[in-house]
């Protein structure tokens, strides 16, 4: 039986540990990226070796690209580790029959809703400048042509950012913004006198450019009404009633905010600083706790990128209902550098292959790791009371 507090949340969490492995692995494709690679270290060197043979148990799951040097080198570890794992049996038998304990105390105690609680963090990615669609039923006012402005339009949107933060898991859902922000902004205020950006002429219904350009005639009106209740409101509608529908079941929930931005600065940017970071960090407050924050920054430095917090831009949205009221519902912003990933030599950027398939691993690994720490923090809200 473990002896205090302490000990009971580490059984727990090891518990949690092992079937995140399990399920990591199940759901893994093939390939050996980085994230990959850092996976299949940190499960051979690990505490669930017994479960794994790389020879009978998992035929095929290492493709063919992988050295046999690197391939020997793996079951070399294994092999080592295996006999640790050997001379270690008595302690895991001693924690399975603590933990066959706490699981019967925590059912005694009512805790089959407690453990339901205990599932993983409910994502919800927002993605609002990833569009370069203007509508021809929606150009009234437009003073030219959209392929007339396509090179401010390009720059400013947040290209990819849909593909990079996309993820299979059914605790992620993705939230796009159907229409490019210069025909519609659905992270401005939608009442200019609320709205700092409105006085560039880029509030939510944008009339000049990048370069402080006039594109647009200012929006008035029925027809002001027409498009907000067209594309802004019905946006926003979906982003509050996912919080809402969420919060029913579950203790919080997560927004991150998904943006991309330019190399250099624009005109119209607040911050004019010429040396820009790889990431940038964006928080609020009251929804942000300093835990998720200093999980984003580790995370991605781990990763090798350089990571700023609320630089080159600050802040990340939260639905009105639930603005500075309701701490249940957690949010933060993460921005990537555009030179990361995107060659943008031409008018239509593209992709740079590599580049992006590693953002988008550590995006994939930003997930999991956000599911570890939530299993964590909910056992450890069940270890009070608990044998000290």
């Amino acid at each position: 039986m473990p002896n205090s507090r302490d000990e009971w949340f580490t059984v727990g969490l090891e518990a949690c540990v092992g079937m995140w492995l399990q399920s990591y692995f199940t759901e893994m494709p093939l390939g050996l990226t980085h994230a990959q690679r850092k996976a299949l270290d940190d499960y051979v060197h690990g505490s669930y070796k017994e479960a794994i043979d790389l020879d009978a148990e998992f035929p095929g799951w290492l493709p063919e690209t992988v050295s046999e040097a690197r391939l020997a080198e793996l079951i070399a570890k294994r092999a080592e580790r295996l006999a640790q794992w050997e001379a270690e049996r008595p302690e895991r038998e001693r924690q399975s029959i603590a933990l066959m304990h706490w699981k019967s105390h925590v059912i005694r105690e009512g805790g089959r809703s407690a453990l339901k609680s205990q599932a993983t963090l409910p994502i919800l990615v927002h993605v609002p400048h990833a569009s370069t669609k203007i509508p021809d039923d929606d150009l009234l006012g437009f003073l030219a042509a959209p392929a007339a402005i396509n090179a401010e339009i390009h720059q400013l949107t947040d290209h990819f950012t849909d593909e990079l933060f996309w993820s299979k898991k059914t605790y992620v859902e993705t939230l796009v913004f159907p229409v490019s922000r210069f025909l519609v902004d659905p992270e401005r205020f939608d009442m200019d006198k609320h709205e700092p950006m409105a006085q560039k002429g880029m509030g939510v219904l944008y009339t000049h450019d990048t370069q402080g350009k006039q594109y647009r005639s200012k929006v008035r009106g029925a027809h002001r009404k027409a498009l907000l209740d067209k594309y802004y409101r019905p946006h926003h509608k979906q982003m509050t009633q996912w919080v809402a529908d969420n919060l029913v079941e579950q203790t919080r929930v997560l927004i991150i905010d998904a943006h991309s931005f330019p190399s250099t600065p624009l005109p119209c940017d607040e911050d004019q600083t010429a040396h820009r970071p790889d990431i940038c960090i964006g928080t609020d407050a009251f929804h942000t706790p300093a835990w998720l924050t200093e999980m984003f920054v580790n995370h991605f430095e781990s990763h090798g990128y350089r990571v700023e917090i609320n630089r080159p831009y600050k802040g990340t949205i939260v639905p009105t209902k639930f603005y500075q009221k309701d701490a249940r519902v957690l949010s933060i912003m993460v921005e990537i550098n555009k030179g990361l990933y995107l060659d943008d030599s031409k008018l239509e950027p593209i992709k740079k292959p590599e580049a992006f398939q590693s953002l988008f691993d550590c995006i994939a690994a930003l997930y999991y790791e956000i599911e570890i720490h939530t299993h964590g923090r909910e056992l450890e809200k069940l270890m009070k009371g608990l044998p000290t």
